[in-house]
């Protein structure tokens, strides 16, 4: 699959996000940019999250452990592409071809024990992998079912494993057996935690935190106000959207990058900015639209552009109103040696009700972008913003989040599909807001002051 470049040939209706009342580009300068939490991952396991995140999480930390403070979640579910993902953690490597290598162990152990949860369907295994090499060479490969079943508590297993001498082991879990093509229903999960070697009875040599306790976070960065694929990608350390200092004014400008990422299986994946929630896991158009209601009469920004093999970049505008194309633009963007301005008129046709606006930095690898300075002028809109302090965390959240505004303001909450699904208006200060029925995922915060309307995106865990 090549994620086109011709996708930004759109034809869109409204779906849910916001603009602000004055009709100007929120953070068009590129000034502002926040860090989100994207997931976690046991430091010093090898695991699916860090390894091969393809936007969902294969493993959770969890608070519910047998041994400690937390423990191992795997869990399998699907790609926006289709695939199914499987959660694993293991002592040792994996190459293209499976594990390839393992910690340094030289102790003799004939026994694993571990204590585990489960919630899988029939058929569906959780398994355990020992390898053992030496001298560089795989010389056993044990793959034995660990745990399976619906287990609603802290369950002690034992396993037995032959006491084969090794100086290297690859050792750990993975819900379903991979190496067989065995995947795991989507849905399926296990816990796992308190893992001990021995031998005889007795404890030997353990692997590195064998409760799981060692935990980081992987986050990435972006523009306020508008919608990368960083979060796609940021799992791979693949962001092709970052914040440059090599700004046309001010400190940042944002720049896309277009690279072929081996996580896609070696597809073209270009540098895409959006005002509008970007929707990969969908059937039909990735980029959404937003409302809008004012008519501005120029649209002006700055790029500098170094393209590969010849490419061309776009920025790409359309206006609607009920769903209908009312006015359009699209600047095309070549090779520049410096910063290039421009100052484009509009002509709409009636005054809209949601605008789409796309970057994109071309479909060859290695073409590169800066964009700055992206403003709407002229008609009715403003020239200046307000500038309203709000306190939206925690974000992520699982249970609820808080807004702070002092002033006046109501919110609406939207799906990654446009669906309002939560709302209240006439706060004032401190809001707490629930969020324990919503659906994992990522949503639209639309909060609405006295004079302006700001989006932020909220994730769910």
């Amino acid at each position: 699959m090549k994620i086109n470049f011709t996708l930004l040939s759109l034809f869109l209706g409204f779906t849910g996000g916001i603009f602000a009342q004055q009709g100007n580009i929120q953070n068009g300068d590129f000034e502002n940019w926040s860090s989100t939490n994207l997931y976690d991952y046991p430091t010093q396991w090898l695991n699916s999250n860090s390894s091969e995140w393809r936007g969902v999480a294969g493993l959770e930390k969890s608070t519910s452990a047998s041994d400690g403070t937390y423990s191992v979640l795997l869990k399998s579910d699907t790609t926006m592409q289709g695939d199914t993902i499987f959660g694993y953690v293991t002592q040792g490597t994996v190459g293209a071809m499976g594990p390839d290598g393992g910690i340094a162990y030289t102790d003799t152990f004939d026994e694993v024990t571990f204590d585990y949860m489960s919630d899988m369907d029939p058929g569906d295994t959780l398994y355990l992998y020992i390898i053992r090499f030496n001298g560089g060479a795989m010389t056993e490969f044990l793959s034995i079912p660990a745990a399976y079943g619906n287990v609603s508590t802290w369950t002690a297993n034992s396993i037995n494993v032959p006491s084969t001498a090794q100086d290297e082991l690859f050792i750990g879990f993975v819900l379903g057996d991979p190496m067989n093509e065995n995947y795991a229903t989507p849905g399926a999960m296990a816990h796992v935690d308190n893992v001990s070697l021995k031998n005889g009875g007795s404890a030997v040599t353990n692997v590195p935190d064998p409760s799981f306790e060692s935990w980081s976070t992987q986050s990435f960065e972006g523009p306020d106000n508008w919608f990368t694929i960083n979060d796609i990608l940021a799992g791979a350390n693949a962001e092709n959207c970052t914040k440059s200092t090599d700004a046309h004014t001010g400190t940042y400008a944002v720049e896309l990058t277009t690279d072929t990422l081996p996580m896609f299986g070696g597809d073209t994946i270009p540098g895409y900015l959006s005002m509008g929630p970007i929707n990969m896991m969908g059937n039909g158009d990735p980029f959404l639209p937003i409302p809008y209601d004012a008519n501005p009469t120029n649209f002006s920004g700055a790029y500098k552009y170094t393209p590969s093999n010849g490419d061309q970049g776009v920025i790409y505008l359309q206006f609607f109103n009920n769903s209908t194309l009312v006015g359009q633009h699209a600047e095309f963007l070549n090779a520049t040696t410096g910063y290039q301005t421009f100052n484009a008129t509009l002509t709409l046709s009636m005054t809209p009700d949601s605008v789409l606006l796309v970057i994109g930095s071309g479909e060859n690898p290695g073409s590169v972008l800066l964009v700055d300075n992206l403003a709407f002028s002229g008609g009715n809109v403003s020239v200046f913003e307000n500038d309203v302090e709000i306190e939206m965390y925690p974000n992520p959240a699982s249970d609820y989040f808080v807004i702070n505004i002092e002033e006046e303001y109501a919110y609406e909450i939207y799906s990654i599909e446009g669906r309002r699904v939560g709302s209240r208006n006439g706060l004032y200060g401190w809001e707490s807001v629930d969020v324990s029925e919503l659906a994992a995922g990522k949503y639209i915060v639309k909060i609405a002051t006295a004079g302006e309307l700001i989006n932020r995106v909220l994730i769910v865990e």
